[in-house]
């Protein structure tokens, strides 16, 4: 049924063109995949600008943060949840790029906590504020539970009920503003570390763009792609199964629907929507597109006109329906006119997943299979 609705002539019109463009590889000589190359331009014109735009985020979320705190007033809320927006937005762009240094330290599961069906963070980050855990107000939040840290648990103090209050000077000195500066803290070094891990002359830049038989996490430049191929295609499922489904109630036949993320900011349709223009990134600033071998036309000049080009467009098209959603409604989850934007939003996914993953498979010559999450 998900992705049923809302096939709009345009989609169909792009399936076509890549059911064509699939047709003429067997026309066209093949050429050899440029792995390095590929690995290199991920890294130079994607990976990096990402984290290094997600550390210049977070930390401008702590500053705004600390100084609401240090002065409390409502101007100072405003914009410190501004900045929570935009640091949060900033981390939903490059989140699929999930290994490397952002898997060290559960940096990369002590930033978001979801899905939380149970209520597990509620009651936690409840208790730091409700107990003034002292133990949640300084460094050593990063070794406490991934459901006291992070956009999640920043998401209940900055927006949550009550947190109105940090607008009043007798907010200064109080468990809800030293926890969020805290929390602030917190994820600025995870952005610090892993922006500084993919830096020129790095320690993982050399396991990057260097693979071979003394590499310990790449043997070979294939392997890299095939990470950047794995990385997009669990991006949207993750994007598509877990954070559109879900929170409609349409995962399982008869499901129910759960919490949409950052509930309290009101920023779920909006992370989505970022989720995409990350994924688009991928695909064009890193080099996916560039190096597809056999276009519709061999114009450089029309390069869009590929298959990965038309895959592009329909995540365009996705995130267009979620911007649509969004303004139609504060609640879009709930709001009928708005649901049916997000519903509209599964064919383009699906197809970008599904006829973007072969077409890269195929071309880099990487035999892998999708995951058995997406069974519809």
């Amino acid at each position: 049924m998900f992705d049923k609705l809302h096939q709009v002539s345009r989609s169909a019109a792009s399936m076509i063109a890549a059911v064509l463009a699939l047709a003429l590889f067997g026309a066209l000589p093949a050429r050899a995949y440029d792995y390095e190359g590929l690995a290199r331009d991920a890294l130079e014109r994607h990976i990096r600008p990402g984290y290094a735009a997600f550390d210049k985020a977070a930390a401008g979320l702590h500053e705004a943060a600390t100084s609401l705190c240090d002065a409390p007033a409502a101007d100072r809320l405003v914009k410190a949840r501004a900045a929570f927006t935009e640091a949060a937005l900033s981390w939903a762009r490059i989140e699929h790029v999930g290994f490397g240094p952002i898997a060290d330290d559960r940096r990369h599961n002590r930033l978001m906590f979801w899905p939380d069906p149970k209520g597990v963070a509620r009651r936690q980050i409840a208790a730091v504020m409700n107990t003034a855990d002292e133990t949640a107000f300084d460094t050593r939040l990063a070794s406490k539970s991934v459901a006291v840290q992070g956009f999640t648990a920043l998401d209940v103090a900055l927006f949550g009920p009550g947190s109105e209050d940090l607008g009043a000077a007798a907010a200064k000195g109080t468990p809800r503003c030293r926890y969020s500066v805290a929390l602030t803290s917190n994820i600025a070094s995870i952005a610090k570390a892993a922006s500084a891990g993919w830096a020129k002359g790095s320690d993982f830049e050399r396991t990057w763009l260097q693979p071979g038989p003394g590499n310990s996490v790449y043997l070979s430049a294939k392997e890299t792609t095939q990470v950047l191929l794995q990385t997009y295609v669990t991006g949207l499922e993750l994007l598509r199964d877990q954070r559109l489904k879900e929170p409609l109630g349409m995962q399982k036949v008869g499901g129910k629907a759960i919490e949409p993320m950052l509930p309290n900011s009101g920023l779920a349709v909006a992370f989505l929507q970022a989720n995409i223009e990350g994924l688009k990134s991928l695909l064009s600033d890193g080099g996916f597109i560039a190096r597809q071998t056999e276009p519709l036309t061999l114009d450089p000049a029309k390069q869009e006109m590929t298959v990965l080009g038309s895959i592009r467009d329909e995540l365009t098209r996705a995130a267009e329906a979620a911007a649509s959603a969004g303004k139609l409604s504060k609640t879009p989850f709930k709001d009928e006119a708005a649901r049916q934007k997000l519903i509209s939003m599964g064919f383009p996914l699906k197809n970008a997943y599904t006829t973007g993953g072969q077409v890269i498979a195929e071309e880099a010559n990487i035999t892998m299979g999708f995951s058995p999450l997406d069974g519809d």
